[in-house]
């Protein structure tokens, strides 16, 4: 799919009407007590990364998004399900691949972003596989991404990431 995420977190962003919380008293009347206000949807994500999404990340991606659902387990037409015991079989998890402006700019703020998710010192786990154009960088396997062309790949498997590189580097 297509999207424009500057114009999507534009309108997100966008401030909603703040209503006013009313309480009625024992004998009828109505009393305003507070005024609820409406934090902006991106705020604590940007609070939590330190960064502005809409200026310092959104320049840097494209317009393409694509989402890998293995049909594989989900008992779709003509498929059986593969899950044993609530396990998936390595390599099909789900994944995102965002389309990329700015290759560079991303493989530098990456580092920060995953510090900034939550795996603080995270670096010192990073394993990082260069293959032709490809780049993969795992932590442990809690989370691996890669840069496969013009794009980058998402998922908190590294076998998926690996599949997909792999079958990039294939042709396929």
């Amino acid at each position: 799919m297509s999207l424009d995420l500057p114009q999507i977190y534009t309108a997100m962003s966008r401030p909603r009407p703040n209503p006013v919380s009313r309480v009625y008293t024992n004998d009828g009347n109505r009393q305003s007590v507070e005024e609820i206000v409406h934090e902006p949807p991106f705020a604590a994500i940007e609070k939590k990364l330190q960064m502005n999404l809409k200026n310092e990340l959104l320049p840097l991606l494209g317009s393409e998004v694509a989402v890998r659902l293995p049909a594989t387990g989900l008992a779709m037409v003509g498929a059986y399900p593969t899950v044993i015991s609530g396990q998936s079989a390595p390599g099909t998890s789900p994944a995102l691949l965002i389309s990329l402006r700015d290759k560079e700019g991303v493989r530098a703020l990456m580092p920060k972003l995953v510090d900034a998710l939550g795996f603080k010192g995270a670096s010192s786990l990073a394993q990082t596989e260069k293959k032709e154009d490809t780049e993969m960088v795992s932590y442990l396997n809690a989370f691996s991404y890669a840069f496969v062309g013009n794009f980058l790949v998402l998922s908190g498997d590294a076998a998926t990431v690996r599949q997909i590189v792999d079958s990039y580097l294939k042709r396929e």
